[in-house]
């Protein structure tokens, strides 16, 4: 008799996937606890590099399919491996998301899901391990059998084997569910070693190949060179780079799965989420290298852009100075309104996610709609911002700039849309059937609604790439209407069935009835639901009628600047909704109440006794180690002197380097390369100035007068150092490295570095230290020791180039004395340059390296210090050099000086001045 045979579908799905689902390994269930902060972090990390993956590979693909010249066998089993990466980003890393999700909130993932998991995994991975080894023979083959390579490797035997690869997987992968064996799964991990020690073994022998080809090139040095085994040599060195990259980050789950297949025993499943979001990692990083080193890809996609910039319409960059006011308008309101729609988001999902009450229906879909918002700030938001300054400075924007803007915008705001849609929804059904409403709307059902929102956003959007831009924009817009106008329908029938059940409720309330208590809460849902629909359709429609009425109906607009205000506004309301959800919803901010709790607590607690102090309130705030406050009147004294000594230099780092800024920004002429280096080194010592400073003084007087600190100042203080200061070392280290470069390939300078390629370096580097930074939140020191190991490397690396650049610096002076000194003056520009790059780095590395040797000792090394006066002094000695560095910026740097010397402000002074002299002069004449 079959024993579920009396079980519903679902209660079937339950009882198979809580014993056994097929072939797939115990999951654990019953530790999800331990695993939930690594869950949510890697599900965050892989739902910022999915779409990534997505656009990238798709690109590539899209770009050797469409380009004949580009049919070459090497490179269409590079499309072969970008198709893999590209269902990677699509299926696979959406399916880890909601798996982790679902582990953390039900504690349980349905054995369906975990089916399309697995079996997706295996196959996309199985395709790149089995292409990965095809690319490495086919490199191979062209450097042994160079003669014979065109007639071994043909365009269709490499398309029959990239089918068959595809094909073996697929059956492979079914096979393993069919038979419902493990001997299979081991066969296939088996598989998947034996190729990547064939690959590792082939490019051994590449190595050898190219070693010799190198010494036979260099012997015969007065012939000339074969191009055909050049370009070969090169393709192989590229490959190279694929294949390595590749090995690094999938060796880790390889061994993992080696490990459990051979019967092994982990503690902890932490370390297959880390070592799977590693190998996902992989799938955004393979298309930047195939840009990066092939150079057809690279002039394919170069030219693809330069052209028309895909799908996207043109943006009239010829009347940009029509809309210089408001774009810079806009750029500053979204930049203000972005870390706030970040924070606010993430308070929102953190707190429903940690609180299993809060873990309703209509919570889980209000947490959808956070992520969302989340993403807007964390995204859409900046890349607004780098669009409409790029081009009110440049009256261009790069065309990479406005992909990301817009796939992220119509990815986000569909995604938004449709689950506004579905919340209005969920809410009528709740007042309509609400008998019902737990039978019919269950958290899995929701979960699987997310997904085939974010999916469904996904698809439309990458599919504007195919050239049916115009359809697909048609079907997305139309969508979004439709949800648009059916939420404002739902919500009228709402308040219909709100004033209708109002009276009842209050005549069932006086008879005690149950049923009339979760009823009115349903209705309190509603109203509240109500609120956040309507805010919504009131900040969306301008931009939804604007891009409607442009780009599908064809219409003129007279200018562009409803665009930026219609966008400006619509992402206002990524700001407003978290707001709405705590005004709204008593649970949440109940929850979020309980959690500020922790950080600031009342008056009363203040000003309680010292040692109740030492026992409660420093029993923990997140991932900062304890500041030790029963000790805080040791360093009264050093408190007061340095709070006071930062109290006077926040006002003068914050003007001096906002002048920097200012005058780099708004003179053309200074837009080089080091200039925009020293640009982004005062922006970042601007946000010391505004944000660091202050937050140290509240600090250390709160420390001193009730020797306690809320943890939300502590947070604010130390979120504010590690990004500040992590983008200062690393700014510092690119400057270095530019100027080594300018001194060793001064010829070639221009073209290796130019003004894009450093606003890229620029963002890499603000992105990567806010995300190391709010990394730390996961209670994982891994995260700060990472931090603080990329500050010391970029320490060294700062201080070895400057030890490089030096004897550069005195061999080309006595060059400079012995020749004419004419032909060297560009030579002499970059000697002086670098000269100056070297008295500010010698500054920074004085006033720096005392709070990086503490930190580093105490909170890494976990040794012992005798007294925080430490940290205090070495804190104030490295602010200090946030207002340090514009003067040295003055003192060194001649153009910006001039530039500074030349404003009209100084002109005026000079001018008041000399007639206050002559008014003297008057005086004292008339006296005698």
């Amino acid at each position: 008799m079959n024993p579920t045979a009396g079980l519903s579908l679902e209660e079937r799905n339950s009882s198979i996937s809580s014993d056994q689902c097929f072939v797939l390994p115990d999951p654990s269930f019953n530790t999800v606890m331990d695993r939930h902060t690594t869950n949510l972090v890697t599900a965050i990390i892989n739902g910022l590099c999915s779409p990534f993956a997505v656009v990238a590979n798709f690109l590539v693909v899209f770009v050797i399919a469409r380009n004949g010249g580009l049919h070459s066998p090497s490179n269409l089993l590079l499309a072969s491996l970008a198709s893999s990466d590209f269902l990677v980003g699509l299926l696979v890393q959406p399916c880890y998301i909601v798996f982790r999700l679902q582990e953390n909130i039900l504690h349980f993932v349905p054995c369906l899901f975990r089916v399309i998991y697995s079996e997706s995994f295996w196959v996309c991975y199985g395709v790149s391990f089995l292409t990965l080894s095809a690319i490495s023979f086919e490199r191979y083959i062209a450097l042994r059998l160079h003669l014979r390579y065109k007639e071994l490797v043909t365009t269709q035997r490499v398309l029959k084997l990239v089918v068959s690869l595809w094909v073996l997987e697929i059956t492979l992968t079914s096979l393993e569910w069919i038979w419902k064996s493990g001997h299979l799964r081991k066969i296939h991990a088996f598989l998947l070693l034996i190729c990547l020690l064939a690959t590792f073994g082939t490019h051994i022998k590449i190595f050898w190949i190219l070693r010799r080809h190198q010494r036979q090139i260099n012997s015969f040095s007065h012939m000339p060179p074969k191009r055909n085994l050049q370009r070969q040599t090169r393709l192989a060195v590229n490959v190279s780079y694929i294949v390595v990259i590749y090995i690094t980050c999938n060796i880790p789950v390889l061994l993992i799965m080696a490990y459990l297949f051979a019967g092994g025993h982990l503690d902890n499943f932490n370390i297959c989420s880390w070592t799977e979001t590693i190998a996902f990692l992989n799938s955004s990083i393979n298309p930047i290298i195939c840009c990066w080193r092939n150079r057809g890809i690279r002039k394919a996609v170069s030219a693809k852009i330069s052209e028309e910039c895909f799908f996207l319409l043109d943006p009239e960059f010829h009347n940009v100075q029509y809309r210089y006011s408001t774009n810079f308008a806009t750029s500053i309101i979204s930049a203000i309104f972005s870390p706030v729609a970040v924070t606010a988001n993430f308070v929102v999902l953190y707190v429903i996610f940690r609180a299993a009450w809060l873990r309703d229906p209509s919570n889980l879909l209000l947490a959808c709609l956070a992520a969302c918002d989340m993403l807007i700030g964390v995204i859409v938001q900046p890349s607004y911002v780098s669009f409409r300054l790029s081009e009110n400075r440049d009256h261009f924007v790069p065309c990479f700039v406005r992909i990301i803007y817009s796939t992220s915008f119509f990815i986000c705001y569909g995604v938004s849309f449709l689950t506004l849609n579905s919340i209005s929804c969920e809410r009528y059904i709740a007042l309509t059937i609400h008998l019902r409403y737990k039978a019919i709307v269950t958290k899995r059902r929701l979960l699987l609604v997310a997904a085939v929102i974010w999916v469904l956003n996904a698809s439309l959007t990458c599919l504007q790439f195919a050239g049916i831009n115009d359809i697909v924009r048609t079907i997305h817009l139309t969508i979004w209407f439709v949800c648009l106008f059916t939420s404002g329908l739902l919500q009228f029938k709402i308040v219909g069935i709100v004033r209708k059940h109002h009276d009842q409720i209050r005549r069932q309330e006086h008879q005690f009835n149950l049923n009339a208590n979760s009823y009115r809460r349903q209705l309190k849902l509603a109203t509240s639901i109500a609120y956040i629909v309507g805010i919504y359709i009131f900040l969306n429609l301008p931009v939804l009628v604007v891009t409607t009425y442009h780009q599908i109906v064809r219409g003129n607009l007279s200018t562009l600047n409803y665009y930026s205000w219609a966008e400006t506004v619509a992402l206002l309301n990524s700001s407003l909704n978290p707001f709405i959800c705590c005004w709204r919803s008593r649970n949440i901010r109940k929850a979020i109440f309980k959690l500020v709790a922790t950080w600031i607590t009342s008056e009363q607690n203040l000003t309680t006794v010292l040692p109740s102090i030492g026992s409660t309130k420093d029993s923990g705030c997140f991932h900062l180690p304890d500041p030790k406050f029963d000790e805080f009147y040791h360093r009264r004294t050093a408190n007061l002197v340095t709070a006071a000594m930062n109290a006077i230099l926040s006002p003068f780092a914050v003007a001096a380097n906002f002048l920097i800024v200012f005058i780099i920004y708004k003179t053309s002429s200074l837009h080089s390369p080091s200039n925009l280096l020293l640009a982004c080194l005062s922006i970042s010592d601007i946000f010391v100035g505004l944000v660091l400073q202050p937050s140290y003084v509240a600090y250390r007087l709160l420390e001193n007068q009730h020797g306690f600190v809320p943890c939300s100042v502590r947070m604010l203080y130390s979120t504010g150092f590690y990004v500040c200061y992590g983008v200062s070392f690393m700014t510092l280290c690119t400057i270095g490295c530019e100027r080594l470069l300018a001194l060793l390939y001064h010829l070639r300078y221009l073209q290796i570095v130019s003004q894009d390629r450093v606003m890229k370096v620029v963002s890499l580097l603000w992105f990567v230290n806010i995300s190391l930074t709010f990394l730390q939140w996961a209670y994982n020191y891994t995260f700060r020791t990472i931090h603080l190991g990329l500050w010391v490397t970029s320490l060294l690396i700062a201080v070895a180039t400057q030890c490089r650049i030096i004897p550069i610096i005195r061999h080309h002076q006595r060059q400079i004395r012995n020749l004419n000194q004419t032909h060297w003056r560009g030579r002499q520009m970059q000697i002086k340059l670098a000269i100056n790059i070297a008295s500010i780095l010698g500054v920074y590395f004085v006033l720096n390296l005392p709070v990086l040797v503490i930190t580093i000792s105490h909170q890494v090394a976990s040794k012992q210090i005798t007294s925080y006066n430490l940290y205090s002094w070495a804190e104030t000695v490295v602010f200090i050099n946030s207002s340090v560095n514009p003067l040295v910026c003055l003192w060194r740097v001649k153009s910006i000086r001039n530039e500074i010397t030349g404003l009209r402000i100084w002109k005026r002074l000079q001018l008041a001045r000399h007639r206050f002299k002559k008014r003297q002069d008057a005086w004292g004449d008339t006296s005698r």
